[in-house]
């Protein structure tokens, strides 16, 4: 995995399971987890989001194909957790899920993009 995604999906990661553990003993187990459904999906979609771009980077002479294929594992990995949540309401929520990927990106931007600017990194 990238530097820069270890950083703020292990960041996310310890932000989301706090989430989780206060959820789970604020009698909201439906809410933890999603987010844990979330947050496990997430890394996985980091993991091969991380392997599809180091393969175009070395390899540009391929087909396209392998590479919409990815693409389209991408945006399924992302859309399981939401899946799940629609499909089995009484086990996943699917704002738990939701807010579980959509943490990653606020972190990311905080991290990048306000702190970075300050060059506080």
């Amino acid at each position: 995995m990238i530097q820069e995604h270890k950083r703020s999906y292990g960041i996310s990661c310890l932000i989301g399971l706090a989430a989780a553990f206060i959820f789970f003993f604020a009698e909201l187990r439906t809410v933890s987890a999603g987010i844990i459904l979330g947050l496990a999906f997430y890394g996985v979609y980091l993991l091969l989001l991380t392997f599809s771009v180091s393969r175009m980077l070395e390899d540009r002479s391929s087909e396209g194909s392998a590479y919409v294929l990815l693409y389209v594992l991408r945006i399924l990995l992302l859309g399981l957790p939401l899946l799940c949540g629609a499909l089995f309401p009484d086990i996943f929520n699917i704002f738990g899920a939701f807010g579980a990927i959509l943490l990653n990106k606020i972190v990311t931007v905080i991290l990048y993009g306000v702190i970075g600017k300050k060059g506080n990194l």
